[in-house]
């Protein structure tokens, strides 16, 4: 199973990716005595689906809800899970630099490719695993005024909805 996953993981198709990922949702529902180690290896594979060059924003948004599934069902766990994965996104917003005018189409496309599984990262951890990404509310919405001014629709929407997200957990807590 898991040796099937990871080649499903570094394929070159998105489908394939999208396949795995659907693959690992399903599975986090179902209950072994190894749950307590299939979670951080499904954390990691969802890691690896996040971080590959070759996705569309379709497997990203899958990919991102099975992270927000993993976040609910991850126990003791979520909350190191949780904090590793809003500063991986946060270091990705923080560092991502416009590309210099005049970059290579593909170039840009991969970087905001970057931004667009950052946003989506941290919009569906504030949905899902809110009492740990609260620490972290402030710097988000400082960090994602550049991706809700991309020139992409879907990183905006995605920006957008991480804001939207953000800003409701705030509002929750001052309440």
């Amino acid at each position: 199973l898991h040796r099937g996953l990871s080649l499903m993981l570094t394929a070159s198709g998105a489908h394939e990716r999208a396949g795995a990922v659907a693959a690992i949702d399903a599975l986090m529902e179902v209950e072994t005595e190894e749950n307590a180690a299939r979670l951080p290896r499904f954390a990691g594979y969802l890691r690896t689906v996040l971080q590959h060059a070759g996705n569309d924003a379709e497997t990203l948004e899958a990919a991102c809800a099975a992270l927000g599934h993993l976040a609910r069902a991850g126990g003791a766990l979520t909350a190191d899970f949780v904090d590793a994965e809003t500063k991986r996104a946060l270091d990705t917003l923080r560092e991502a630099e416009r590309p210099a005018r005049g970059a290579p189409s593909r170039e840009r496309a991969a970087h905001e490719l970057r931004l667009l599984s950052a946003t989506l990262v941290l919009r569906e951890l504030a949905r899902s695993a809110p009492t740990a990404l609260y620490a972290h509310v402030g710097e988000t919405l400082r960090l994602l005024w550049p991706p809700l001014c991309a020139p992409g629709a879907p990183l905006r929407a995605a920006a957008a909805g991480a804001l939207r997200a953000c800003l409701e957990l705030s509002a929750q807590r001052q309440a």
